[in-house]
């Protein structure tokens, strides 16, 4: 079953996403962290102890450590590399857009404000990511 690391400090928006997913045809393992530094812990020993997530989401705005911090760290491991990160968010300043694609994101969504929007949106990325994309599998 693939699985999905949905890191975003938002008690609302991982409701609404982790029903958005529930609700899709790719039926997932999705673990969630609510901060920067507890998914660093995570994939730390995930890489050691279980199997890695096939996509991360990862919201931009988060208290301490931020969401680019985050995928800077993913970035610099040649463990990680091979996972797609989405990052998901609130912003939609410019500045966040180029550090995030700088730093290796593989996309960069704004969260609609509607529920339903959002429901419509996670359906169509988790579709993409875990339907049709490929990516290397990794020991």
């Amino acid at each position: 079953m693939k699985s999905i690391l949905l890191i975003d400090d938002s008690e609302d928006d991982v409701f609404f996403m982790k029903q958005a997913i529930d609700t899709g045809q790719f039926p997932c393992n999705v673990t969630v962290l609510r901060q920067g530094e507890d998914a660093i812990q995570y994939l730390a020993t995930a890489a050691e102890q279980v199997s890695l997530p096939d996509i991360i989401i990862l919201d931009v705005k988060m208290p301490g450590m931020d969401g680019h911090e985050v995928l800077n760290w993913i970035r610099t491991r040649p463990k990680f590399r091979h996972i797609p990160v989405v990052m998901l968010t609130i912003s939609n300043f410019d500045r966040d857009k180029d550090r995030a694609y700088h730093l290796g994101a593989n996309s960069y969504l704004v969260k609609p404000r509607k529920s339903e929007e959002l429901n419509a949106m996670v359906q169509l990325l988790s579709k993409y990511w875990l339907g049709f994309n490929h990516t290397l599998a990794w020991t």
